[in-house]
């Protein structure tokens, strides 16, 4: 089955505010050493357009598990190969698009597996969590803090002992 247009159009929504993103962070990052922020929401502007010049009487799930699964391995590029340090933008970034693939995978499980085309729970729990995150994701690119206390909650998860 194929996205509805309801999700295209939300989806439009979220490209323009990754560009707004995109263009907050550039402003701010004028005359300062640190580019981190700017190129991780270029990454995710970049990745995040390619969904405008899709078909979405086409487009099933596993499309966007792919344009979500491009974006995290660009996002693992930079790390490798030009981040000097690691702004908390990134931690909620790839937490949001692996959150994002997989529950687009079990969109995509639900609508090749089930063919069960009727209303049900789980498609109201991938709006909420998939929206959600995504405005996380956003909200961060802007603000570049910790506000819900994940790098926090990382840092106590890996540095504790047994």
């Amino acid at each position: 089955m194929t996205v509805s247009y309801n999700y295209a159009i939300y989806l439009g929504a979220i490209v323009q505010w990754v560009f707004f993103a995109f263009l907050h962070a550039l402003a701010n990052s004028i005359n300062k050493p640190g580019k981190e922020l700017v190129y991780i929401s270029l990454v995710m502007c970049i990745c995040y357009s390619g969904s405008l010049f899709t078909d979405y009487g086409q487009t099933t799930y596993l499309d966007f598990i792919l344009l979500d699964a491009c974006t995290l391995l660009a996002l693992l590029f930079l790390k490798r190969f030009k981040f000097k340090s690691y702004p908390v933008a990134y931690y909620y970034v790839t937490a949001g698009i692996c959150i994002n693939i997989i529950f687009s995978f079990l969109m995509h499980l639900d609508m090749t597996f089930s063919k069960y085309y009727e209303y049900w729970w789980f498609w109201s729990v991938f709006t909420v969590v998939v929206g959600s995150v995504n405005i996380c994701m956003i909200t961060v690119c802007f603000i570049n803090r910790d506000f819900l206390g994940l790098v926090k909650f990382k840092s106590w998860f890996f540095n504790r002992t047994l």
